[in-house]
């Protein structure tokens, strides 16, 4: 199987003198993200990061949706997952379909 990226984002650290905004914590909140995927396919996989962290990321659940439904987002099997500091992690594939954003003319 050939994985191709989707979306992408640039990671930068929080703990540079250059900032974007200030650093935040993300501790019992629950972070949704929309994205508009440049590719499309019948399964999905996701991949985090704490590349800049100082401390280990636990992510207590995960879960993606499209227009063809949604599902959990596990990693090893487990839905609960920490990713060490400096690391990151790819969340196991699903089977998912996901079309990619119109594009504009």
């Amino acid at each position: 199987m050939i994985w191709t990226a989707g979306f992408r984002t640039g990671v930068i650290s929080p703990y540079e003198q250059v900032k974007l905004s200030e650093p935040r914590s993300f501790a019992d909140h629950t972070v949704r993200q929309i994205l508009h995927m440049a590719g499309g396919g019948g399964r999905l996989r996701v991949r985090l990061t704490n590349r800049y962290g100082r401390t280990p990321l636990t992510i207590a659940a995960a879960s993606v949706a499209t227009e063809h439904g949604s599902a959990t987002l596990t990693f090893g099997g487990s839905d609960e997952h920490t990713i060490p500091p400096g690391e990151e992690s790819l969340a196991d594939p699903t089977d998912l379909p996901i079309a990619p954003a119109p594009t504009s003319s």
